[in-house]
Parts: structure tokens; C-alpha cells; sequence
């Protein structure tokens, strides 16, 4: 070829475009996609809860213990078992309050293998149907409404019958039943 012209043509764009061409032609769509991962199923549940009963455990470590517990139409508390018959569900939490009565306000989840203190809770939930969840995190609002008792939670649930983990958020107002 003549020295002339070579000098003339400018190599660059044209080993530019040969490699962009190339590497167009090598790719496919599905190489660039990012597969998805669904992590493992966390199961929503509902619960429909309808009354409400209270316990006061007294002091405990750093704050008053108190329990309560939303139970399904389905349920009643038998005074002399001391324990909730029938087919339902109880969801039962174990409140430590910084006073001897419920004080209203954010609790939030605590594993009482821990030191215990005020505004903190810990709980399970038991369903006649074989399935049964233990509170592994989450947040309970206490509120009064006269009377009436609101409590509004959203809490994280570890199942005991499988390895799903699992959800429930919901609310109750009502009065509370004092157990004895």
C-alpha cells in the first residue's frame, strides 16, 4: 500500500468500532439480567381478636410486670384451670411498665433473657388450629380512650412449627377483663 495514503488513514476510530461491534454481537439480553431472589416466604397473619384480659404480676426487675391477653370470640378464661379454653386464638403479651397500672406509651420488643426494664414487652402467640409463634421483635402502642384500653401492635413472629418467619399488625380498644 502506498505509505502516502496509510499516513492519510487514521486507524483509530476504525479498531474502535470493530471492537464495539464486537462486543454487541457477543452480548444477549438475559446475560445482563440480575436473576431475582425471593427471599424466604414471610407469612402475614391476621388474627381477629375480640376481648381482652389483664394481669397484674406485680413489681419485677426495674418495673411492674403486667400481662394482657387479646383473644378470639372463640375463648374464654376459666377462673378455676386458670387458663383459656376453647378453639381460637391468644396473643399474650408480658408488659413492663414504669408504673403499677399500664402506663400508656411505645413499648418495644425485649427478649426478658435481658435485663428487664419499663416500656419494654415479650410474648406469644397460640392458635387452637396447631400453629403457634413466638414475638421476636416489634412495637406495641398503649393509649386510653376513656375507659377503654387501645393497644395497637406490629410485631415480627418466629413460627415454632416452621421455619417461615412471619407478621401481624392490628389493633384492639375495649375494656380489659381483670384475671385474679
Amino acid at each position: 500500500m502506498n505509505k502516502k495514503l496509510m499516513k492519510k488513514i487514521n486507524l483509530t476510530p476504525v479498531i474502535l468500532f470493530a471492537a464495539f461491534a464486537l462486543a454487541l454481537s457477543s452480548c444477549n439480553k438475559d446475560d445482563d439480567a440480575v436473576p431475582v431472589v425471593t427471599p424466604e416466604g414471610t407469612e402475614n397473619i391476621s388474627l381477629s381478636l375480640s376481648k381482652g384480659y389483664t394481669e397484674d404480676l406485680g413489681e419485677d426487675i426495674n418495673a411492674f410486670n403486667i400481662e394482657i391477653f387479646l383473644v378470639s370470640n372463640e375463648m374464654t378464661f376459666n377462673t378455676d384451670s386458670g387458663e383459656f379454653q376453647g378453639n381460637g386464638t391468644v396473643l399474650e403479651f408480658d408488659f413492663h411498665s414504669s408504673t403499677n397500672t399500664l402506663a400508656a406509651g411505645t413499648y418495644s420488643f425485649e427478649d426478658y433473657t435481658t435485663d428487664r426494664s419499663a416500656l419494654k414487652f415479650d410474648g406469644d402467640i397460640d392458635i387452637t388450629n396447631g400453629k403457634g409463634f413466638s414475638i421476636k421483635g416489634g412495637t406495641v402502642k398503649i393509649s386510653y380512650d376513656g375507659d377503654q384500653t387501645v393497644l395497637e401492635y406490629d410485631l415480627i413472629l418466629d413460627s415454632i412449627n416452621t421455619d417461615k418467619n412471619s407478621t401481624t399488625k392490628g389493633s384492639f380498644k375495649g375494656l380489659l377483663a381483670i384475671i385474679e
